[in-house]
């Protein structure tokens, strides 16, 4: 990696840093509309009140738990046969530095445009429409953060990372053929974990159906575009 390129991943990374940092300003400093009580299911769109489903803590912590395997299993493949493919280490450590600067990027960029859409929306979760809502989500004000949703936005970041350092590693022709099969096989399974983490974050009444169809879309959307903008600065080089 040449310092020219080096410098362009470095700016990508502290805009993202940037954007993360100004999500989170938005967040502490905006103003929680209080919790009156009284939300009527009737006033949601059809399709969502359809799908609408009072809070499960346990359902809840099991998505919590699947957005950490997928990014965790998106990283480490990448990481590990980025690795163990190379025999010469410092080229190795290079291009896991590249993947890892590229990972985090893609996630400041992504995390950061939903916290702020969140924050900005300010729409009520489906819980608050039933009885025995989160307690702990309307003592921290997180009862009207419900769009989009987080939660699918970050597995979907993963696999779009994932994807696209498949397709960047088959160009280069640095995939190995066996790490390629490896690579298909884990997509199919971290693409049904992320379907999986949809439907629990509906299930656990965290969700509406269209937060999380518009978590997943800006996750893998934005997520594929700064893994890009990081490839062609890499390949400026």
């Amino acid at each position: 990696m040449t310092k020219k390129s080096f410098f362009a991943l470095a700016l990508i990374f502290v805009l993202g840093l940037a954007l993360m940092g100004a999500a989170q300003a938005a967040k502490k400093f905006r103003s929680v509309s209080d919790n009156n009580g009284i939300y009527d299911i009737k006033n949601v769109n059809a399709l969502d009140a359809f799908f609408a489903r009072p809070y499960n803590k346990g359902l809840d912590g099991w998505g919590t738990a699947l957005v950490l395997f997928v990014n965790f299993v998106a990283a480490a493949f990448a990481a590990g046969h980025d690795f163990f493919s190379s025999k010469e280490k410092k080229a190795a450590l290079n291009d896991v530095f590249y993947d890892a600067l590229t990972f985090v990027s893609c996630w400041l960029w992504a995390g950061g445009l939903y916290r702020l859409l969140k924050t900005v929306a300010g729409r009520i979760r489906p819980y608050m429409y039933f009885p025995n809502p989160s307690q702990k989500g309307i003592l921290e004000g997180d009862f009207c953060r419900s769009w989009p949703s987080g939660h699918s936005t970050a597995v979907f970041i993963a696999l779009a990372f994932f994807l696209s350092w498949i397709s960047f590693r088959k160009k280069s022709g640095s995939l190995l053929p066996r790490g390629e099969k490896v690579s298909k096989a884990l997509a199919f399974i971290l693409l049904f974990v992320c379907l999986l983490t949809l439907y629990l974050r509906v299930a656990c009444g965290k969700h509406f159906l269209t937060d999380v169809v518009s978590g997943a879309a800006i996750g893998f959307f934005a997520s594929g575009a700064i893994f890009a903008f990081c490839g062609k600065a890499l390949k400026a080089s």
